[in-house]
This record gives structure tokens, C-alpha cells and sequence, in this order.
């Protein structure tokens, strides 16, 4: 009997409608500052008043976290309908703000926003610029390759390599620090996974989701996810105080004090 494979788009829907319980029993039984214990008081930009929105920014790139609806702008997915949920029990609407992932902690910190969801990673260095709520989901990284080319079992074995990532993300953290390595950063997973399978790119880093997403969203045939590179918690944040660092680990509040999964 053949393994099941680690990864896979019924597990992400496995887990996905497992945590949606897990966050829904959480909130109604009034735990939301656990979760968030910043996004009150002193963490908010500006003052605060009863039912006044919070902003929170996002880069709608990366599905299934957070994308836009085909035909419209909405912003739509997982970290999407959790800041929902945090929002409608805390009694404040939620105001997406739409950003690029690499734009986010400098708007923590300019407090142009009050928090951020994007499956942020958590990682020693953004924990020194903003703070994280606790992990709500660990995706893990991993390593994707064509088919037919080569075939490659960890980060050191890309040495002198091709790699496509999204810019700002854990995955392009590490493919810079790869030895030789020409590193090609894309605005979204989707756009790097595609570059792998036009054949200009030897491998694509990312997270575990993300890249099921969106290979089976855009239908791209020829390429698979070979390896996990590292195992990421993902976190809200806002401007800063602790994290579990990447590695051995994206959708943050700002210092005033994650990208997770990126």
C-alpha cells in the first residue's frame, strides 16, 4: 500500500474546516484576547471607540489565505473570514486594506494600519519590528520542480540554481541565503510557480498551501512539490513583543509595537 502524500488539496480542506470549528469554539467562549491581545487599546492607530472599524492589511496574492473574487474586488479567503470573526466578536468591522506583501510591516509601523493577516510567518527578525498573535496555522515550506527536470531534496541542493519566489516572503528569505542561486521574485506564488513550469526556473520555494492552491486553481501540469524546506506557523500581527522563529518556524499588529506562512 502506497503513503498517503504529506501534502495535498483534501488535507488543506481537512484542516480548514477542522480549525474554522476550533476558531468558532475560541471566540464564543470569549477568548479573542488570547488570540489578539494587542488589537485593543494601545496596539489601535488613532483612538478607539466602541464599533469603529479596524484596518487591516492584506496582500490578496496569495490563495487560499487571502486573494481577489474573479470579476470583482473583493477580498476573499481563510485569514479573510478569520479577522471576520475576530472582528464581529469583538465588536469592531474590519476595513481590508489591500497592500504588497513587503509593504506591510513598514504600514505596522507607520500605524497607518492597525493589524495585518496576510499568512505572515513568524521569524526572530519581523518579531523585532512587530508583535504576533499566536500561531493559528503551520503550513510548512516546500520545494517545487518540474516533472521532467531536475529534482532536488533540500535548499542546499539548489545550490547554483534557478529559484522563483514571492517577494518578501520566508521563501525568498532562503533562497537568497542558497549559494550562487539566480533568484527570480514574482508579486505572487501563482506567477512563480508558472515561470517553474515555462521552463525558466529550476524550482519554486514556498508554502505547503499556496502552492496546492494554486496549482490546482490555475490547472498547471508538470510541476509538483518535492520536499518540505520548513515547517512555518503563520500569525496575526501589529506594531512588537515575541515569536517562534522559522527553523528550524505565509497572512500582524504594529510595534508600538509576521510573511509566513510567508
Amino acid at each position: 500500500m502506497s503513503r498517503r502524500p504529506w501534502f495535498s488539496i483534501e488535507r488543506i480542506g481537512r484542516w480548514r474546516r477542522a480549525f474554522v470549528l476550533v476558531v468558532t469554539g475560541v471566540l464564543a467562549a470569549g477568548l479573542l484576547g488570547g488570540l489578539m491581545p494587542e488589537l485593543s487599546g494601545s496596539a489601535l492607530a488613532g483612538p478607539e471607540t466602541s464599533g469603529s472599524p479596524w484596518r487591516v492589511g492584506t496582500d490578496p496574492t496569495f490563495p487560499p489565505f487571502e486573494y481577489r473574487n474573479t470579476g470583482s474586488s473583493a477580498i476573499s479567503g481563510f485569514d479573510v473570514e478569520l479577522i471576520q470573526a475576530i472582528g464581529k466578536q469583538a465588536g469592531h468591522p474590519i476595513e481590508l486594506v489591500a497592500l504588497p506583501f513587503d509593504g506591510i510591516i513598514p504600514a505596522l509601523q507607520s500605524r497607518s494600519i492597525a493589524a495585518a493577516i496576510s499568512a505572515i510567518t513568524i521569524t526572530a527578525e519581523r518579531a523585532r519590528a512587530i508583535d504576533f498573535s499566536r500561531p493559528y496555522f503551520k503550513a510548512g515550506e516546500a520545494i517545487v520542480v518540474r516533472d521532467k527536470g531536475p529534482q532536488f531534496a533540500s535548499l542546499e541542493a539548489l545550490k547554483g540554481r534557478r529559484i522563483a519566489v514571492q517577494i518578501g516572503t520566508t521563501g525568498a528569505i532562503a533562497a537568497a541565503k542558497v549559494p550562487g542561486a539566480q533568484v527570480s521574485s514574482f508579486d505572487s506564488t501563482p506567477l512563480a510557480l508558472q515561470e517553474l513550469a515555462n521552463g525558466n526556473a529550476d524550482a519554486v520555494v514556498s508554502d505547503v498551501p499556496a502552492i496546492l492552491y494554486a496549482i490546482d486553481q490555475a490547472n498547471l501540469k508538470g510541476i509538483r512539490p518535492t520536499s518540505r524546506a520548513c515547517a512555518s506557523p503563520a500569525s496575526t500581527s501589529a506594531p512588537s513583543t515575541t515569536a517562534s522563529p522559522c527553523r528550524p518556524t505565509r497572512r500582524s499588529r504594529r510595534r508600538s509595537t509576521k510573511p509566513w506562512t510567508r
